[in-house]
């Protein structure tokens, strides 16, 4: 009879319980991923300078050689803080979508586990009484 009750808490347990865990532990990934990868900030400041490296034009005079190259080294770090943020964006939704993707595989192997243990036992008693 204790056997009985044990197996019943276990499922009362595993689809209950259990399972809403798994679904709170799937949103902590969700969160941890959208902020480990900064989604937000990246999308709010895509094209500024790769870490506000930028140069200043230091002349009193107008020089337009020395405008020009601060024009140009501008442009350059706008360019790879744009690259750079456009391979972390990429990565962190395909991160974002892996575990979108991955949530019902887990949800149908969650739900069926229990009866694959079983089946397995059945299946080894069968082996361990075959000739």
């Amino acid at each position: 009879m204790r056997v009985a009750i044990i197996i019943f808490n276990y499922f009362i347990w595993h689809y209950g319980q259990a399972l809403k865990s798994l679904l709170v532990l799937y949103r902590n990934f969700f969160q941890f991923s959208f902020n480990f990868f900064s989604l937000s900030l990246m999308f709010r400041t895509w094209i500024s300078p790769w870490r506000r490296l930028d140069l200043d034009y230091q002349g009193n005079i107008f020089n337009a050689g020395q405008w020009f190259e601060a024009f140009v080294v501008n442009i350059l770090m706008r360019l790879v803080g744009f690259l750079i943020r456009t391979i972390i964006i990429i990565v962190g939704l395909g991160v974002l979508v892996l575990l979108s993707l991955s949530l019902p595989l887990v949800l149908l192997s969650w739900l069926v586990l229990p009866f694959g243990v079983v089946v397995a036992f059945l299946v080894g008693l069968g082996l361990l009484f075959l000739p």
